[in-house]
């Protein structure tokens, strides 16, 4: 039973992030999102291939629930534990980032909202908007997936980040490309 609950947690997880990681690639009005990807190093085409997606709105996400037949016990997964304005201005148009238990199985999303950060007084860097979806412990976060499924070779390399990780396998999927 705890098994079927977690193949249809992932299942869930796998379709939002099909639809999340469309949006970010095709949507005209994620363009600055996907300048700012580059900004960062990783490109524009290389963004189908990577675990991330943009977090629309939380009436959006509602829609998508309901069109897709989203079981209400598992829409949590989707959503701001915090339904306040100041969560719903931290997910609105966020970077989703997909976490996983393994190379194939999303565990948890985080959100970040590069496009409403400022620079910190102190130290100049930017004050990060971050937000974990849902409810959960740390324990059950998982770790970062850079890319949408599978282990890219049999090496791991520890990395700061979700932007040093994306750009790590950005510039490995590209040589792959480029090679081909």
């Amino acid at each position: 039973e705890a098994e079927a609950r977690e193949n249809e947690r992932n299942a869930v997880l796998s379709a939002f992030y099909e639809y999340t990681n469309t949006l970010l690639c095709t949507e005209a009005r994620m363009a600055g999102i996907r300048s700012y990807f580059a900004t960062r190093g990783i490109k524009a085409e290389m963004l189908p291939n990577l675990a991330v997606g943009v977090y629309p709105s939380i009436e959006q996400v509602e829609v998508w629930c309901e069109v897709h037949g989203v079981a209400p016990e598992l829409r949590d997964i989707l959503m701001p534990s915090s339904r306040s304005k100041g969560a719903a201005a931290i997910v609105e148009n966020s970077i989703a980032f997909f976490y996983g238990s393994s190379y194939d199985t999303f565990s948890r999303i985080k959100v970040r909202n590069v496009m409403n950060e400022s620079a910190s007084k102190n130290t100049g860097d930017p004050e990060k908007e971050t937000m974990w979806l849902g409810k959960g412990k740390a324990s059950d976060n998982g770790f970062f997936l850079p890319i949408a499924s599978g282990a890219y070779n049999d090496y791991a390399l520890a990395v700061e980040g979700e932007f040093d990780a994306l750009g790590l396998f950005s510039l490995c999927l590209q040589q792959t490309t480029d090679a081909k």
